[in-house]
């Protein structure tokens, strides 16, 4: 009951930007609320709170997911935070780095390959949304019409060149274990570019379903990975079968309640050793 009424008002919450960056901004004086997205529970499913293995926050924006990682229990586990924007790092993430311990910030996005791109920021009356920051124009246009539908005719965007580089440029010989991925439209981009890190690892990755690149992430992981949805009434997983795939990959609405583009997705190594089936 309880677990519901604060869903109920962290949505509540996302569809006033005053309101949202007020609390979001303030993270520290408002812990109750994390973690802040419900499938985060599901990762206490997945991992004991004090097994070894780090976490990898990509698009750690100002720090809700590694926050949240450390709220419900993992208290130790390494984390580590890609963002490309300084500002966020300045004001948010070294804040957050200093309240918690272990976590290790890198200055840059992920993509496919070593490049400069032009990253796009909403703001409302001169409030910058931060929570939807893009490097694709149109993805973060079509995300801000349906978060915010009343309000969305008042969004400016203002833009911003950043640092993006491969995941297999980067030097980590510890075990990964988890990867949460969510770049606003570029998830495909950055498994593409971590290609030779999947051939000896197979971390369980989270990532937020978006059906203009759904498909390429699929051809890259359908082999080696399943595909779950996690039910927090039921506390427990749904596996996608075929039909369901298909149902993605067409760009159909897997279930009336996620009818627009904000269903998270597990996918799951095969050979994960858990039975997470319903």
């Amino acid at each position: 009951m309880l677990r519901s009424l604060k869903y109920s008002l962290v949505k509540f919450l996302e569809k006033i930007p005053f309101i949202q960056m007020l609390v979001y901004n303030n993270l520290i004086f408002f812990k109750f609320l994390l973690p802040q997205d419900k499938d985060y529970l599901a990762l206490k499913k997945l991992f004991k709170t004090n097994e070894k293995g780090t976490f990898v926050d990509i698009g750690g924006n100002i720090g809700l997911s590694s926050a949240s990682f450390r709220e419900i229990g993992f208290k130790e586990n390494e984390i580590l935070i890609f963002e490309p924007d300084k500002l966020l790092i300045n004001n948010y993430l070294l804040k957050i780095k200093n309240h918690y311990n272990n976590l290790k910030i890198f200055p840059f996005g992920l993509s496919n390959k070593k490049e400069i791109k032009t990253l796009y920021q909403a703001k409302y009356n001169k409030l910058l949304i931060h929570l939807n920051n893009s490097f694709s124009e149109s993805y973060i246009l079509e995300k801000i019409k349906n978060n915010y539908p009343k309000k969305y005719k008042n969004f400016k965007y203002t833009k911003k060149k950043y640092k993006l580089d491969k995941f297999d440029n980067v030097k980590y010989k510890k075990k990964i274990s988890f990867i949460k991925i969510d770049v606003e439209g570029y998830d495909h981009l950055v498994i593409k570019g971590m290609q030779r890190f999947l051939k000896k690892n197979k971390p369980v990755f989270l990532i937020e379903f978006n059906k203009s690149n759904f498909y390429i992430i699929w051809k890259i992981l359908n082999k080696s990975y399943n595909c779950f949805l996690y039910n927090i009434d039921k506390d427990n997983f749904k596996r996608f079968s075929k039909t369901d795939i298909k149902k993605l990959l067409e760009g159909k609405i897997y279930d009336k309640k996620y009818n627009k583009n904000s269903i998270n997705l597990f996918l799951i190594p095969q050979n994960y050793k858990k039975n997470l089936a319903i």
